[in-house]
């Protein structure tokens, strides 16, 4: 699952339960949100829950969407690298 799609689920299950009468703080979406994610995550999450203030939730998000960018381009870039054949 995307960051994006993974992020939208959450904020919707947030929703709901706001309309439910049970609303869910921003901290506690914002920790809800990275305490899901896998290892490869793990840098943002720690750089997330360290700031202070904590980040709004659509702040959080867009961290982790350049994460997932990043990493998504690390493993593009190593995928072209290994296509170059060696030089005798």
């Amino acid at each position: 699952m995307s960051i994006n799609d993974y992020c939208t689920k959450i904020k919707s299950l947030a929703d709901r339960l706001n309309n439910l009468g049970s609303p869910v703080s921003e901290n506690n979406l914002v920790i809800y949100a990275v305490n899901g994610l896998d290892s490869q995550f793990a840098t943002i999450v720690k750089i997330i829950r360290h700031r202070e203030p904590l980040p709004t939730f659509e702040t959080a998000r867009n961290m982790l969407l350049l994460e997932e960018s990043t990493l998504n381009e690390a493993v593009t870039n190593n995928s072209v690298i290994k296509d170059i054949p060696e030089f005798p």
